[in-house]
């Protein structure tokens, strides 16, 4: 905890009016589905890949990003028989059928540039500020 400490002072809490850029990295097509997730700044809110976070960090000196790791486990979808001849009712063709049923879990953790130190998120000990994001 030591190591964030030291980097309270650039981390903000954002308000019901900041833009929080957690679904899409603002250079490339990174999201946290990827199996490197996305890097989102606490001190500017920006999504970052794994590619850009570095050279953002370099730039800016903004040391302590939220790491999001989106998994996707397959659900069990029902195999349903079609016994009349009716849409969207039950026993009648269902237009989702076909398709696959996943379930996301996501995956918090803080993350300290420059040496990628991961800090497990929600955790105790943690400072207000950074648990309250």
């Amino acid at each position: 905890m030591e190591l964030l400490s030291k980097h309270l002072k650039d981390i903000k809490v954002p308000t019901a009016n900041s833009k929080v850029y957690k679904d899409e990295c603002v250079f490339s097509f990174d999201n946290p589905e990827i199996e490197t997730g996305l890097y989102v700044s606490l001190s500017t809110f920006l999504g970052l890949g794994r590619d850009h976070v570095e050279r953002y960090f370099r730039k800016t000196k903004h040391a302590v990003y939220l790491h999001i790791e989106r998994l996707k486990h397959e659900g069990d979808g029902p195999d349903k028989k079609i016994t009349r001849l009716a849409i969207g009712v039950e026993g009648g063709f269902d237009p989702d059928a076909g398709k696959k049923k996943y379930e996301f879990e996501d995956i918090y953790t803080i993350v300290l540039l420059p040496d990628f130190v991961i800090l497990s998120w929600p955790n105790e000990e943690m400072p207000d500020i950074v648990s309250n994001i």
